[in-house]
């Protein structure tokens, strides 16, 4: 087990949140690639977590900032597709490899906006028990200056932007829908290719993962596009399948436990065995460790083995 977990750590810590702003990644071998999903909205994806762009007369708006030492491939790509700044930032939620550049635009007069539990955890330390990582105090600059609680709605230029919390990945994920385009950005509460990381220590839970996939199914339709927290663009099915995958491992984890089963015996059931094949990709290596992740989560969340008498 700490062998897997060890290995998880040297990608997650870096892809996920590890990597504090002394330890940024070397800028240099990265590409910021954009991709237009319509006339004012564009996919971008460097190095962590993806981004999405609109490019509004009056200015632009930027989902999610990848890493600090990214920050100027960031405004060089975005100045290739508009000479507008970037007047919002949206923050998915509080992992760096989401928010590591928000100090270079905050400093530019940048408004940034995040669930009012983003900017709670920004504002000191954070740490992933699992992986061994720190990430300090998000500096003033880089602080969301706007939070909401439920949702709020930003009215651009014929363009509907609408902003709603989800408690999954962690407590304060804001998922981002552009209405008008009919884009969707999940942050990691969807990610492609990979069993996911949920944030256990930052209040995220299997529950809040299938809750909020299941409100990204019902907000949207087969012609929805999907900007995920990693990966390439994804469908309306990729998501029903994302979901299924997610409903049916926690309910299967969660009849071992009650049956009675230890965490090694449910591992050793292999209830993932299904999925392997599509969710076993950069990230983990072995579906082990996703097994223990939700089997220690469901036994903090009170489903229990039956007892013994």
């Amino acid at each position: 087990m700490r062998a897997r977990i060890a290995c998880a750590a040297a990608v997650w810590g870096l892809m996920l949140a590890g990597a504090a702003p002394a330890q940024d990644i070397d800028p240099g071998p990265v590409k910021i690639e954009a991709q237009r999903l319509s006339s004012r909205l564009y996919f971008l994806r460097g190095s962590g977590g993806n981004m999405a762009l609109f490019t509004g007369s009056e200015g632009a708006v930027l989902v999610d900032s990848e890493y600090a030492a990214l920050a100027p491939k960031i405004r060089a790509a975005i100045a290739a597709l508009t000479p507008r700044p970037v007047r919002f930032l949206i923050n998915t939620h509080c992992h760096y490899d989401h928010w590591g550049a928000n100090a270079a635009f905050g400093r530019q007069g940048t408004l940034i906006i995040a669930q009012q539990n983003t900017r709670a955890r920004l504002t000191g330390p954070q740490e992933i028990a699992l992986f061994g990582t720190h990430t300090p105090a998000a500096l003033p600059e880089a602080l969301p200056t706007l939070t909401f609680a439920e949702a709020m709605t930003l009215y651009l230029e014929g363009e509907r932007i609408e902003l709603v919390h989800a408690s999954a990945h962690t407590d304060g994920d804001a998922i981002v829908y552009f209405r008008d385009a009919n884009v969707v950005h999940t942050g990691d509460v969807l990610i492609v290719g990979s069993y996911p990381f949920i944030d256990e220590g930052a209040g995220g839970s299997i529950d809040g993962m299938i809750d909020a996939t299941a409100a990204l199914i019902a907000r949207t339709d087969a012609r929805t596009r999907f900007i995920p927290g990693h990966g390439p663009l994804a469908s309306y099915a990729d998501v029903v399948a994302y979901h299924e995958m997610l409903a049916t491992v926690r309910a299967r984890v969660a009849d071992l436990i009650q049956a009675g089963d230890s965490v090694e015996q449910v591992v050793a059931a292999r209830p993932t065995l299904q999925f392997d094949a599509r969710y076993l990709g950069t990230f983990l290596k072995t579906p082990d460790l996703w097994v223990e992740r939700v089997d220690a989560d469901l036994r903090r969340a009170g489903v229990a083995a039956p007892q013994v008498h």
